[in-house]
């Protein structure tokens, strides 16, 4: 559950942006210090007392060098990365998630203005395990 809960906290984080052509190398960089700020973050956490294990996609930004120096402090604290394996969206939950809202959820009428789909795919994420919810397994 938890590594869900920061997948689909980085997910929200990449939702906000605006569309990538408005972007420059500089927004790219502060990428790359957001997710450390966040992997940080959870390093730093006094409430928790285990192991934890936070799962990256191969985006370009999750390898650059400074975030990449970064991986043994992280190690030290007991925060593992594990990168998932390239072309492999089935194990991705966002990718799961993404695709429901892409597909199932947001209607022809939501892509009528970029503040529409923010909107609405911020109404999805407020209303998901209630109103909006993906069954894994049928068991």
């Amino acid at each position: 559950c938890c590594v869900f809960c920061y997948l689909f906290f980085f997910f929200f984080l990449m939702v906000r942006r605006p569309p990538r052509s408005t972007l420059d190398r500089s927004s790219a960089a502060s990428d790359v210090y957001k997710r450390q700020a966040q992997v940080d973050k959870l390093s730093d956490d006094p409430a928790r007392n285990t192991h934890g294990v936070v799962v990256f996609d191969n985006a370009k930004i999750h390898h650059a060098a400074a975030f990449q120096a970064k991986i043994s402090e992280w190690s030290e604290k007991g925060v593992r990365i594990f990168y998932l394996p390239t072309y492999s969206p089935h194990l991705n939950a966002i990718e799961t998630l993404w695709r429901k809202m892409k597909y199932e959820w947001l209607l022809p009428a939501h892509y009528e203005s970029w503040a529409d789909v923010k909107e609405q795919i911020n109404h999805i994420i407020k209303n998901f395990g209630s109103k909006f919810s993906i069954q894994f397994s049928s068991a």
